[in-house]
């Protein structure tokens, strides 16, 4: 029986090998000129690929570069349309990887520690407000997160500094001289340290370090803990610091473990539990874990119930700047600004153009406004220095101030906003590469392929030209005449561009470098010229771009790790979902965390 099933097994996956690749005219159409008949540019070619469909490695990159339009070229005269590129990708998606648009589908969870700024926000919940800057390593970035999974594992650095961490923070928090209130409340609900006392104050701790109950093993072996320094010392403080101790050193605290709680199986899928839920949903909207008040409806199993309440009070909280700190600096890669300025006298003023976009964008979440106004509001937030760089009426007060700019002012949406004109410039002069560079990886969501090697920068093309004093515009125009340049900087140059208008530190200007700027740029077919043409562009024709980037974004966030494919089948639902629709910033947010891969993971190694 065995063999007969083998036999038909493998027969079927042969079928599967050799079924040809539907829609396989469009492949033809716009591919095979690069990449077939003896021709495989970057490597690809479809003559090999057709015939070895278990490479989905290179199939998954032809799947994302179509997605993104990355290819065919930008240079290239024949494209396909919006329904031309779906029944490619959906093409791909049935043949090759044999999933399908209307199945769900989660990812695998794999362990991973909280970060940086999660362990820091962690321990001030029980009760620790130092700053972790020198006690722990910096956490690497990916995808543009610091929050990563893959990222984030325990090196012999890591191990060692933790120890020390929490050793530190227990003397320091229950030494007999410290005024900690938290410390001292731990304190008092220890009381005389009867079993029953210690049982209960244990059960608090480790609910609000764990994330989730601890287990009748996990306490049993703090109560050890407990129990042997109370009999060495005679002394119930010293026994609780060395419990504290334990407790924020252990793995349920470093690490995530609360995510593998599930309730209910769908097939393969595995729907989070209350607590799991909880916590996820915490570190998304506050990058920490849950409060009081969560973690009770978790205990009550209501979590599930409440989604949507729990959604907008997490929203209205002042937790959710911890988001737009982290998120959204990180989104909008601003978050280091003040280390990119030399010059003393001006980090002020570079500090205040990233907290004027970080207020900006935490007003379009809290406020629920559409995702156009992105591009279209003239509401900003200012404080004194930028009052008065911005010609408006003074500001006595401390701090920032909401602030609605005229009809007239060239000041609406992001792209006016000094901190991605001075995030995305050179030290001494502005860069169209770069900006549109960053509108394509922010805004867009089409970031161009990586540069093929040895390929000369601008910097080296410009030293060349010194003599013939070339402008930015004929550098870019020589640095695309080179047919390896060509692809990648017929994608970026155009939007970059069309914000040269404004100077590095955003100031707007009619000439550069002595000439009158005059725009007349070409982007996807698309004229543009103007600032303003840009920005009705992304408010209508590629609207929807905007819309995949955010999800996009906020998907990898809030899952801490890559999309595969399946993932990216979730991203493009909501999208299409949303579009038509002019959706609030909420919208998609709610959608993210309502989404399949957000409340449920596949099944896996960890579900014994």
């Amino acid at each position: 029986m065995w063999k007969i099933f083998s036999c038909i097994n493998l027969c079927f996956i042969a079928c599967l090998v050799a079924a040809p690749l539907p829609n396989k005219e469009y492949f033809e159409r716009f591919c095979f000129d690069c990449h077939a008949d003896g021709v495989d540019k970057g490597g690809v070619d479809f003559d090999v690929l057709l015939d070895n469909k278990a490479d989905h490695k290179n199939w998954t990159k032809i799947w994302e570069v179509i997605d993104k339009e990355q290819m065919p070229p930008a240079e290239k005269k024949k494209q396909p349309n919006k329904a031309e590129r779906e029944k490619m990708l959906m093409a791909i998606e049935a043949s090759i990887f044999n999933i399908g648009r209307k199945k769900e589908y989660a990812q695998p969870l794999s362990m991973y520690r909280l970060s940086k700024s999660q362990l820091k926000n962690s321990l001030e919940t029980l009760g620790y407000y130092g700053n972790l800057t020198l006690m722990v390593p910096t956490d690497a970035t990916s995808m543009g997160f610091n929050n990563i999974a893959a990222n984030l594992s325990v090196s012999p650095l890591h191990f060692e500094s933790y120890r020390n961490l929490a050793l530190s923070i227990s003397r320091e928090m229950f030494d007999e001289k410290s005024n900690n209130s938290i410390a001292k409340k731990w304190l008092e609900m220890l009381g005389s340290a009867s079993s029953e006392e210690l049982h209960t104050v244990l059960q608090k701790l480790t609910l609000k370090a764990f994330r989730r109950p601890a287990t009748v093993k996990e306490l049993q072996g703090f109560k050890t803990v407990f129990q042997k320094v109370k009999k060495e010392t005679n002394n119930n403080r010293m026994a609780f610091m060395e419990t504290f101790r334990a407790v924020i050193i252990s793995p349920m605290h470093i690490f995530r473990t609360e995510l593998f709680g599930t309730k209910n199986q769908k097939g393969n899928l595995l729907e989070l539990d209350d607590y799991a839920l909880a916590s996820r949903l915490s570190f998304f909207l506050w990058n920490s874990p849950p409060d009081d008040k969560l973690l009770q409806q978790a205990i009550d199993g209501t979590v599930h119930k409440n989604l949507d309440q729990i959604i907008k009070r997490m929203i209205a909280s002042s937790n959710f700047n911890e988001f737009v700190e982290d998120f959204g600096q990180q989104w909008l890669h601003i978050q280091h600004l003040e280390s990119k300025e030399l010059s003393n006298r001006r980090r002020p003023t570079v500090r205040a153009f990233k907290m004027e976009t970080t207020e900006f964008i935490k007003y379009l979440f809290q406020e629920n406004r559409p995702l156009t106004e992105m591009f279209t509001s003239r509401v900003s937030f200012v404080n004194k220095e930028l009052a008065k760089r911005y010609k408006l009426d003074p500001i006595k007060s401390k701090g920032f101030f909401k602030v609605t700019f005229p009809e007239n002012s060239y000041r609406a949406g992001i792209l006016a906003h000094p901190s991605i004109h001075y995030a995305t410039s050179n030290p001494d002069h502005t860069s169209p590469v770069k900006r549109g560079l960053w509108m394509l990886e922010s805004i867009l969501g089409m970031p161009p392929p990586p540069a093929p090697a040895n390929v000369p920068d601008i910097e080296e093309a410009k030293k060349k030209n010194e003599e013939r004093k070339l402008s930015h515009r004929e550098l870019l125009a020589l640095h695309r005449a080179d047919k390896r340049c060509a692809s990648c900087h017929e994608m970026m140059d155009p939007l970059g561009l069309a914000l040269e208008n404004f100077s590095r530190m955003g100031e707007w200007r009619d000439e550069s470098e002595g000439e009158k700027i005059e725009l007349d740029e070409v982007w996807r077919g698309q004229k543009i010229k103007s600032f303003n043409d840009l920005q009705h562009l992304l408010t209508t024709k590629f609207a929807d771009k905007f819309t995949k980037c955010l999800t996009e974004k906020l998907m990898i966030y809030s899952l801490a790790r890559a999309l595969d494919i399946k993932t990216q089948l979730s991203v493009l639902k909501i999208t299409e979902d949303l579009n038509g629709k002019n959706p609030t910033f909420q919208d998609v947010l709610t959608a993210v965390i309502k989404s399949t891969p957000f409340q449920y993971r596949l099944a896996g190694e960890h579900d014994d």
